[in-house]
């Protein structure tokens, strides 16, 4: 695979290896909140909720991961990894809005049944 003549290395591992560790920065901090959003939610559960609370939990950890071990061996192979270090610093704040989202719509249905 050939890579094009503007593609600089150092560059790419840099932006990557940053927007990992933001991506793990975002994590870190918001691990004790979601448990208190998970403590505030006492008017019945249901399948979204919980859903919602797990995406809420676990997917920023799982995505920061995933998409950093994608990265780490892209950079390895000496192959262009700013893309999955961008969705890296991203997709926890994806997953935490997306978790909002489902969890807000199971206690929507909650509270008009």
């Amino acid at each position: 695979m050939s890579t094009p003549a503007n593609f600089n290395a150092s560059t790419d591992r840099t932006v990557s290896i940053v927007l990992i560790v933001v991506g793990v920065l975002i994590t870190l901090v918001w691990a004790p909140i979601s448990i208190m959003a998970a403590l505030i939610s006492d008017n019945g559960m249901n399948f979204l909720k919980y859903l919602g609370l797990y995406l809420m939990w676990f997917g920023p950890f799982l995505s920061v991961v995933t998409l950093g071990i994608i990265a780490i061996v892209k950079m390895a192979r000496k192959q262009r990894a700013m893309l999955f270090g961008v969705l890296a610093g991203v997709s926890p704040i994806a997953a935490i809005i997306l978790g909002f989202v489902i969890a807000g719509i199971g206690n929507s249905l909650i509270t008009n049944a």
